[in-house]
């Protein structure tokens, strides 16, 4: 009986030193450290990076990157495009040739209406009668030129901005935190950052 009773706590403590082992290797929680800041804190046995950004830059997140990359850590440039909000154009045409735009672009000019002959190639020929930032501004000068007798068309004009985010490595973020920063005043950047696993960096969807 007491070889079996020896037996059964062998298996306990080798179940516990496993048990103990496997928490050792989980990540740590996440909290929040500031507005739109997720921190992640980072297991002594894992591996720590940083994402800094947004950059609006392209010139300018390329400097950074070389300059990180001095620290002689590994660094990663990250491109992110945004979609920004639509703009409004309203037109009239095309015609059938250019002579006719711009008899067309004469007699509106003539009567005090500005506008312009559009080069772009799906509206060759066709006459411009602004860009608007908000689609009621744009309907109202369609009103206004049907009013007139003519009738426009409007066609949202889709833009996209460019981000750029920077990714160090940084298993010990205090013995660089202060290099990082002289870099940034150095480029007059004052960057958002965050902290994650080194290996959830590269995957990090949305960025904002």
């Amino acid at each position: 009986m007491r070889w079996l009773a020896l037996l059964f706590t062998i298996n306990v403590v080798l179940a516990l030193w496993h048990w103990s082992g496997e928490r050792q290797l989980k990540a740590g929680p996440k909290y929040q450290v500031a507005d739109n800041v997720i921190e992640l804190s980072v297991s002594p046995l894992g591996s720590g990076c940083l994402l800094l950004g947004p950059i609006f830059d392209e010139g300018v997140a390329q400097q950074f990157d070389v300059r990180l990359r001095e620290l002689n850590r590994r660094v990663a440039l990250i491109k992110r495009d945004r979609e920004k909000a639509p703009r409004y154009w309203v037109y009239y045409g095309p015609f059938g040739s250019y002579a006719e735009s711009l008899k067309e672009h004469r007699k509106f000019r003539d009567e005090g209406v500005d506008n312009f002959i559009i080069t772009q190639e799906d509206l060759y020929g066709a006459l411009s009668f602004g860009v608007f930032e908000n689609i009621d501004s744009a309907k109202r000068m369609q009103a206004l030129m049907q009013g007139r007798g003519y009738r426009t068309s409007i066609r949202n004009i889709f833009k996209f901005e460019s981000r750029w985010w920077v990714e160090i490595e940084a298993v010990d973020r205090g013995a660089i935190s202060n290099k990082i920063n002289d870099i940034q005043y150095d480029l007059g950047l004052a960057l958002e950052m965050r902290e994650f696993f080194c290996k959830t960096v590269a995957s990090e969807k949305p960025l904002p």
